[in-house]
């Protein structure tokens, strides 16, 4: 439908909160480090609403309900990885991980 322009794409990414950068998905991410054993594959439920972001480097977070849980999966620059129970996969900073049990 680019009528008056020349032909282009628009990507879009959509999840369960809303819309996400579809740039992260082109881009390369951080590498992201193992976690010693005892924190790999730690299921953790937050105790409030916490933001979940795309990559470290990306300021726009998706805001999670209490009582999520979630399952370390790595640790990179002050964030760890985390897998939802849905699967969606993001970072949370050190802080608000720590608050979680």
């Amino acid at each position: 439908n680019a009528i008056t322009t020349v032909p282009h794409l628009h990507l879009g990414i959509y999840t369960r909160n809303g819309a996400v950068d579809p740039l992260l998905f082109v881009k390369k991410l951080p590498i992201v480090k193992p976690l010693p054993p005892k924190k790999l594959q730690q299921q953790l439920k937050f105790s409030s609403t916490t933001l979940l972001y795309p990559s470290p480097a990306v300021k726009n977070p998706l805001t999670v309900a209490k009582g999520f849980i979630a399952v370390t999966e790595g640790y990179t620059n002050g964030f760890y990885r985390v897998k939802l129970d849905d699967g969606i996969k993001g970072f949370v900073k050190e802080a608000d991980y720590k608050k979680a049990k």
